[in-house]
């Protein structure tokens, strides 16, 4: 909101940590797809992976979108094409992750695949990969379009998009600026100046 709201000053610090993150995750999907191509799995063109909507202010860019592959996969029948989403998370998340499944423990990664889903109109389950960034250990699960998370996720953003525009600053979403993901994010000083 805030790059649109107020574009980001050129004498703004580097988030080196967040820069670092993301890294990491570029890495592991790279390495990731890899091992997926060399599976069978072939994947679209970049362009394929690219939504825009509200005037361009609401954009997404999924990891991967497979088009063809081994059928079955594994033990798995698979519809192609469908949507790939890779993450690299520590070793505290991945096990929270693998105990308690996408929606509960990471629901903005379960809004991002049905946004993708929606917006790519690509309705197949999402092939969601996560990496142990400590260990280099993945899980694979297959995630089920939800339509109404969907609506939800799209509504959501085209009222924050519209606040915007009107010059409207909607209340914080999070209560501490010192707790994930207000500590993450870029704009921390601006949202919460001398708070």
């Amino acid at each position: 909101m805030y790059d649109y709201y107020e574009p980001k000053l050129a004498d703004e610090p580097i988030n080196v940590a967040l820069n670092a993150a993301i890294e990491r995750g570029h890495y592991f999907e790279a390495r990731v797809r890899e091992q997926l191509v060399a599976a069978g799995l072939t994947f679209a063109p970049p362009q394929a992976l690219e939504f825009k909507a509200v005037n361009g202010d609401l954009r997404g860019h999924a990891d991967g979108v497979v088009i063809a592959g081994p059928n079955p996969l594994g033990s798995a029948y698979v519809n192609y094409p469908f949507i790939w989403e890779c993450k690299a998370l520590n070793a505290k998340n991945y096990r929270a992750l693998a105990r308690n499944g996408l929606e509960k423990e990471f629901p903005r990664y379960a809004a991002q695949t049905s946004l993708y889903q929606a917006y790519l109109n690509l309705h197949n389950p999402v092939l969601f990969s996560a990496v142990n960034a400590d260990t280099c250990e993945q899980l694979h699960f297959w995630v089920p379009f939800d339509a109404e998370r969907a609506q939800l996720w799209s509504d959501r953003a085209a009222n924050i998009i519209a606040a915007t525009r009107a010059g409207e600053l909607l209340p914080r979403a999070y209560k501490d600026p010192g707790k994930f993901p207000c500590k993450m994010c870029p704009h921390v000083e601006r949202c919460w100046g001398s708070s």
